[in-house]
């Protein structure tokens, strides 16, 4: 299902997407759902969750924080997917040296 959120002025629409997709919130939405063969939380329902929403300046702040922390995580997940490659290659020119003759594997094993 799909909801419309229109937050008024005071919402940092950063910080909601944050508070929307974070694990305490899912675990709510869960809690809240109803239905046996498809679980749902339905409009009246949504009509009375209640979000705590700190003021504007720590709604920055917040933001501000979790961007930089997701772009540390970004830029070592590239590292790692980088050196991935760069075993991947490694182990693919070393294969290739051992099945043309280029290097003698028979001492390793």
């Amino acid at each position: 299902d799909n909801v419309i959120v229109r937050p008024n002025q005071n919402v940092n629409r950063q910080f909601l997407v944050y508070m929307l997709t974070s694990k305490a919130h899912f675990a709510n939405m869960e809690n809240l759902a109803r239905g046996t063969t498809m679980q749902r939380v339905s409009r009246s329902i949504l009509s009375h969750v209640r979000f705590a929403l700190p003021s504007e300046d720590e709604q920055s702040s917040i933001t501000q924080y979790l961007d930089q922390a997701i772009a540390k995580i970004d830029k070592l997940i590239c590292k790692a997917e980088q050196a991935i490659a760069l075993q991947r290659e490694h182990r693919t020119a070393l294969i290739s040296a051992a099945v043309t003759g280029k290097i003698d594997v028979r001492e390793a094993a």
